[in-house]
């Protein structure tokens, strides 16, 4: 009984895929690695299921996380993190600024689905000088968009995410 449910669910799980409605070819690189500012490398780059994640370490030590993801819905993300540069005391102003920072500074591919531009508009946007986490954005209609701080890992992590469902 449980090998037939095993065998079951094996024949059933590339019918799933063939459902979403986000393309294979949305969880692509992100980064363009001929465009890479002075002293930076990718150090990861990991697809897996629906889920395409990639790491730039800058020469100054920050870690940029990029993130596409999803099937019916569309997840961007972009996690920031650094022993000096995050740290769990940094204050939503501060987060602002770093992210925006850095988002200047990302070398995106030209088809890549992160667009970076989206979130700078969304943190340019913002009329008042945020006090607390999480930090809503306005990316559009029918998003989730905002600016948080992770202190559950053992590095701090600023991270900027969006989801559209699709």
């Amino acid at each position: 009984m449980v090998r037939l449910l095993v065998m079951a669910s094996l024949v059933a799980a590339p019918s799933f895929a063939e459902d979403c409605t986000l393309s294979e070819d949305a969880l692509r690189p992100q980064l363009d690695a001929r465009k890479l500012p002075k002293g930076a490398k990718v150090t990861a780059q990991k697809r897996k299921d629906r889920l395409h994640r990639e790491t730039l370490r800058f020469a100054d030590g920050l870690e940029a996380t990029l993130q596409v993801s999803g099937c019916e819905h569309l997840g961007l993300l972009v996690a920031l993190s650094s022993t000096k540069a995050v740290p769990a005391t940094i204050t939503p102003a501060d987060a602002v600024g770093l992210m925006k920072k850095v988002l200047t500074t990302l070398p995106v591919g030209a088809q890549a689905t992160l667009r970076p531009a989206m979130f700078l508009d969304a943190l340019g946007a913002l009329k008042t000088v945020p006090s607390a986490f999480p930090v809503v954005l306005d990316c559009g209609e029918f998003t989730s968009c905002e600016l948080s701080l992770d202190t559950t890992t053992k590095r701090p992590s600023l991270v900027i995410a969006y989801d559209f469902a699709l």
